[in-house]
C-alpha cells in the first residue's frame, strides 16, 4: 500500500502537470527535478485492523523552507513546472489513481512493481540506513519482488523494508 500511494500521487502529478516525470524516492516520497515534492504516511491501528488512513502531503505552491542537514531538499509543484495549483485539483486523481493501483495489484503485481522500479530515485545511488538496530550504507540493487529496497552493503546484499532511508552525499 505505501508503495501504491507513492505510485499513485507520481502518476496524478504527471497527468496534471504534463510533460513533468516525477520519481519515487523508496517507498514514497514523489521527486521532481530533483526535489522532494509529496511524502505519504499511512497508519495503521490494531483496533481496526481492516482500515488504514493514508496521508499525502503534496507542496503545491510554496517550497518550504528547510535549513536542518539530512532533510531531502524540498520542491514545489510551482517550482518545478511553473503553474500554479490547487489541493482540490490533485485529490481525485490521486484517488483514482490508488483504486486502480490497487485493483491492480491483486491482478498483475509484477506491473505495478515494474513502473515503481522504473521510477525509483535511489537505484544506483549510495543510501544510508538501519538494519536490524544498525547505521549502514551501501548502494541500491533496485527493489525486491517483495516490494523491500535492496541494498549491497560491505556485509553483502540486504533488503530494507521499514524505516528512514537517506541519500549519502558523496564526499
Amino acid at each position: 500500500l505505501s508503495l501504491a500511494a507513492g505510485l499513485a500521487t507520481a502518476r496524478a502529478i504527471e497527468f496534471l502537470f504534463a510533460p513533468v516525470k516525477a520519481y519515487l524516492k523508496w517507498p514514497n516520497d514523489v521527486y521532481l527535478a530533483g526535489g522532494k515534492v509529496a511524502g505519504v504516511l499511512i497508519e495503521t491501528n490494531q483496533a481496526m485492523a481492516d482500515r488504514v488512513v493514508i496521508g499525502i502531503g503534496v507542496n503545491i505552491n510554496e517550497q518550504p523552507q528547510l535549513d536542518a542537514p539530512g532533510f531531502a531538499s524540498p520542491q514545489s509543484l510551482f517550482s518545478a513546472t511553473g503553474r500554479m495549483g490547487n489541493r482540490f485539483e490533485l485529490l481525485d486523481p490521486i484517488v483514482r489513481e490508488l483504486v486502480e493501483i490497487v485493483a491492480s495489484i491483486e491482478d498483475s503485481p509484477k506491473d505495478v512493481l515494474a513502473e515503481f522500479r522504473s521510477r525509483c530515485f535511489l537505484t544506483n545511488k549510495v543510501i544510508a540506513f538501519r538494519d536490524c538496530g544498525v547505521d549502514r550504507e551501501g548502494a541500491v540493487k533496485g527493489i525486491a519482488e517483495d516490494g523491500s529496497l535492496l541494498v549491497q552493503t560491505r556485509e553483502g546484499l540486504r533488503r530494507c523494508d521499514s524505516g528512514e532511508v537517506r541519500l549519502v552525499r558523496l564526499r
